[in-house]
């Protein structure tokens, strides 16, 4: 039996593999910190999510499906090609030089220097539940065309198109060889199913770009519901800001991005707020997306923050069924690290954070990553590894991002 931690995963995964009888499969068993099974994740693309009260009863075990033929074991299988102005197009698995160290690869090709030209090659269906959260991911190269990953979500009817969401990450160019993950790009989203979503597809697109003989090359497209190890969607700013959202800015012109050269690396992604030009008093705040609140119970928030030439805060919000009563805002205590955030590396941050208990009404909670503009110039505040869940009985040491995900 082989054991890894998968921080990508949960705070302790274990990787198993199968059994002589079912030796093509591989299961991910993920549990969280009190030693839960949260979910089971299997090669073949299938899994269960199990979930829990606050009692600790198992209240949920969804089982769900994903991409068949996820490892190209059956060449195309249920993935299906179409077109646009790419005649002479050729789709196949495991091109010779292309192909090996344990991950079959699919292609793409289209021949002579088109400029206008796509291949798209789309997953079998897969049942989604509207609102939830799923993580999607493949593994991309690009040869003198544009490699990209594209989630759609149908209705019911598996012809209405209600969504289309473009993977964050670029393909990495003149890879491919010998199938070596090293040699190609992971391409990710981290997507809520939309109203009215019945049914997602993976696409996996060659887009030509006016290169001669353009090829795309695909591999491991997985999709899995997300397990969080807490309540903060997108904690690792993985995807971008997505589930964050700017909800005031009274400062000047400001921009908020992620891994701002510099100032990210050494495995962590950074989220930055940043006011252009002179400043006087004034507040930049980003909410992250509403996580669940009992009246009464008591919940852990924090942030590892850095800050030049303002001050980086963290609060935590309640909010009343409605979603727009806010019932109590508290900053949780800390500094900011002064001109720290230097490379991502973690030495350079300080922890801001508490333990706050929701008021009587709450239904709703937020964290708002505020940058605070004192009159500096050009005030920048940097984010990493926020978390929110709620409190065990007893808890005094707010959880390290270690214990849930491993680094």
């Amino acid at each position: 039996m082989r054991t890894r931690i998968s921080a990508a995963l949960a705070a302790l995964s274990l990787l198993l593999p199968a059994t002589a009888a079912i030796a093509q499969t591989n299961e991910r068993y993920t549990y969280d910190a009190l030693g839960r099974l949260t979910a089971v994740d299997r090669s073949t693309g299938n899994g269960t999510v199990y979930e829990y009260d606050a009692a600790g009863n198992r209240t949920r075990v969804a089982p769900y499906q994903g991409y068949r033929n996820a490892d190209f074991s059956a060449g195309l299988g249920d993935w299906q090609v179409a077109t646009w102005q790419a005649p002479g197009h050729i789709v196949s698995v495991n091109n010779p030089g292309w192909h090996g160290n344990g991950n079959n690869v699919l292609w793409s090709y289209i021949p002579g220097q088109p400029s206008n030209a796509l291949v798209d090659v789309r997953s079998g269906w897969t049942a989604v539940t509207p609102g939830r959260i799923y993580d999607v991911s493949v593994y991309a190269a690009e040869h003198r065309g544009k490699a990209h990953g594209l989630v759609e979500f149908y209705a019911a009817d598996k012809a209405t198109l209600i969504s289309t969401v473009l993977m964050d990450g670029t393909a990495r160019d003149g890879g491919a060889a010998d199938g070596a993950l090293a040699n190609f790009n992971q391409l990710g989203a981290f997507v809520a199913a939309p109203a009215g979503a019945a049914y997602t597809r993976l696409n996996l697109r060659l887009a030509s770009n006016g290169g001669e003989h353009p090829y795309a090359f695909f591999t491991r497209p997985a999709l899995s519901i997300a397990v969080p190890q807490q309540e903060v969607v997108n904690p690792r700013f993985k995807y971008g800001n997505f589930g964050w959202s700017l909800a005031l800015a009274n400062t000047g012109p400001t921009a908020i991005g992620v891994n701002n050269p510099g100032w990210y690396g050494n495995g962590n992604d950074v989220l930055f707020l940043y006011v252009a030009g002179a400043t006087t008093n004034g507040l930049m705040d980003l909410r992250s997306d509403f996580m669940p609140a009992e009246p009464g119970a008591t919940y852990e928030a924090s942030v590892a923050a850095a800050q030049h030439r303002g001050q980086a805060q963290l609060l935590i919000e309640f909010y009343a069924a409605d979603k727009t009563t806010v019932l109590a805002q508290t900053a949780l205590p800390g500094s900011a690290r002064e001109g720290g955030a230097s490379n991502g590396d973690i030495a350079n941050f300080n922890i801001l954070g508490g333990f706050v208990t929701a008021p009587a009404g709450a239904a709703y909670r937020r964290l708002n990553l505020r940058l605070h503009t004192t009159g500096g110039q050009d005030p920048h505040a940097f984010f990493t590894r926020p978390i929110s869940r709620k409190a065990t009985s007893g808890q005094q040491q707010l959880t390290t991002w270690s214990s849930l995900y491993g680094s």
